[in-house]
């Protein structure tokens, strides 16, 4: 799914049960990791992992709209 940011993308997923990994939200959880840091894009692969192993509905929601040069 796609759409502009605060749309309601996430709290559509929520209201149909299904678990959204949110890339801003581990950056709460982990203020210790630097902004420029990969740790939490490695974080949000190893959880998107466990999700489709055990065959769970999951959402990636850490698209953002930027314009390129």
């Amino acid at each position: 799914m796609r759409g502009i940011p605060a749309s309601g993308k996430s709290t559509l997923a929520n209201s149909l049960g299904i678990r959204v990994l949110s890339s801003d939200e581990l950056r709460l959880q982990h203020p210790e990791i630097p902004p420029t840091s990969t740790t939490i894009w490695t974080m949000m692969q190893n959880m998107l992992r466990q999700c489709i192993e055990s065959n769970e509905d999951v959402v990636i929601d850490a698209t953002n709209v930027s314009v390129k040069d």
